[in-house]
């Protein structure tokens, strides 16, 4: 009933991720450079190759999903709904295009199976007409409308209520089920990494491209340009409240200390803490509604389509992005905030120069210290990516995904505040 395309990609690139589930395609190039021409001439995607996903009318979405179906080289195709929603002339169109998929050799369809309501446009395409009666029976029925109509008109009979034991029976079965399944994904997850790897290596690096414009390239500017306040600010209170006698020029000895001290704790606390809060709240909430958007969009759905999970193939570009994120955008933080201390520190002490500022400001961050901040950018990048993750994947329409970005920031806030409390306390111990 949805097309289930995905909007990030071109119309071009939706056709592409289902070839490149297709074992016979990445084996036989040559039969894909010879195929993939066909396909577009004969499904008439040619005309709006180059159009954005969101523009396409319901018909071209159609016959996009369709291609990328064929792409992955079924034997089996089911239609759930093909003309839902579209005009009487395009679901005329619709269904013609599905006969003539099933028919074309090129294709290698075997069976087409179509579960619709409108039998005025399928039927006369169908082999086989099976209807699911008032009985839950099926029945095989004629070609003729009227012959269907007859068996829809006979009424619903009163649904049967089963004994609570039945249904309790049935819960407990369900979620024996649900339980097998899930050891099942655990077990099978080490033998099915490899090969999704090697299948969908481009497709992560699209999806880590987008996390990680969404970490660092937008949220850069704000990084570096709160450093510059947050450094200056710091140093300016520190330096001009430490010694008010003299003009508020600070003894050496003493100067030493502050401006070392001053290195070190935005070093240590300020700058880590700062840039992973930050990304956090700004990021994590925009990863969350992208994820809410694929999930409402039905993009999700076309993931399973494809035999694809979606956690292999966009939690990992979350938690890349997140984890080299963080440390990163640290760096740039603690620069900003470095060169707005240097500043502060020339301009209230006007006997100090640069080489002193930088011998005494580094003096105390050895590889030591270095190493604590990437263990808290990365244990802050990995708790954050499951959040977000987790709670993103389960937004299927807007309310939910606005519950999801504020317990996505609450979660995230207490994780962060958390972790650097623990960490800190582990590094002061370490240190000392």
């Amino acid at each position: 009933q949805n097309y289930s395309l995905f909007e990030d990609l071109s119309v071009e690139e939706n056709i592409w991720i289902g070839r490149d589930q297709s074992n016979f395609f990445r084996q036989h190039p040559d039969r894909w450079a010879e195929w993939y021409p066909q396909v577009l001439e004969k499904l008439a995607i040619n005309r709006f190759l180059k159009v954005p996903i969101e523009k396409l009318s319901g018909g071209q979405k159609q016959r996009v999903a369709l291609a990328r179906v064929l792409a992955s080289r079924p034997k089996i195709i089911f239609y759930d709904e093909p003309t839902s929603g579209l005009d009487p002339h395009i679901a005329t169109e619709v269904s013609q295009l599905i006969q003539k998929v099933h028919e074309d050799p090129s294709f290698e369809v075997l069976l087409s199976v179509v579960i619709t309501h409108d039998y005025e446009n399928l039927l006369p395409i169908a082999n086989r007409v099976l209807l699911l009666n008032v009985n839950q029976e099926i029945e095989e029925k004629t070609h003729q409308l009227a012959d269907i109509r007859q068996s829809l008109e006979k009424g619903i009979p009163e649904p049967q209520k089963l004994p609570r034991e039945e249904v309790l029976h049935h819960q407990k079965l369900h979620k024996e089920y649900l339980f097998n399944q899930q050891v099942n994904q655990v077990l099978r997850l080490p033998f099915q990494l490899l090969p999704h790897f090697r299948k969908n290596a481009y497709w992560h690096f699209k999806w880590f491209r987008k996390f990680l414009n969404e970490l660092l390239f937008r949220a850069g500017i704000l990084i570096f340009a709160s450093g510059i306040l947050i450094g200056g600010l710091i140093s300016y209170f520190s330096l001009t409240s430490a010694f008010s006698g003299n003009a508020g020029l600070i003894p050496p000895i003493l100067l030493e200390q502050l401006v070392s001290s001053l290195g070190l704790i935005l070093w240590m606390a300020l700058s880590p803490l700062f840039t992973a809060l930050f990304l956090a709240l700004r990021s994590g909430a925009s990863i969350v509604g992208y994820l809410g958007n694929l999930k409402s969009s039905s993009q999700i759905d076309a993931f399973s389509a494809l035999h694809i999970q979606p956690v292999f193939l966009l939690f990992p570009g979350i938690f890349v992005a997140f984890t080299l994120g963080i440390p990163l955008m640290t760096f740039l933080h603690f620069f900003g905030a470095s060169l707005a201390s240097l500043f502060v520190t020339l301009a209230t002490q006007p006997n100090t120069t640069r080489y002193f500022w930088w011998e005494w400001y580094f003096s105390r961050i050895t590889p030591i210290p270095l190493f604590w901040v990437f263990l808290k950018g990365t244990l802050s990048g990995l708790g954050v990516s499951i959040i977000c993750y987790r709670l993103g994947i389960k937004a299927s329409n807007a309310t939910e995904a606005n519950r999801a970005i504020q317990n996505t920031i609450f979660y995230s806030i207490l994780y962060i505040l958390l972790s650097f409390f623990i960490l800190l306390v582990l590094e002061q111990r370490v240190l000392s």
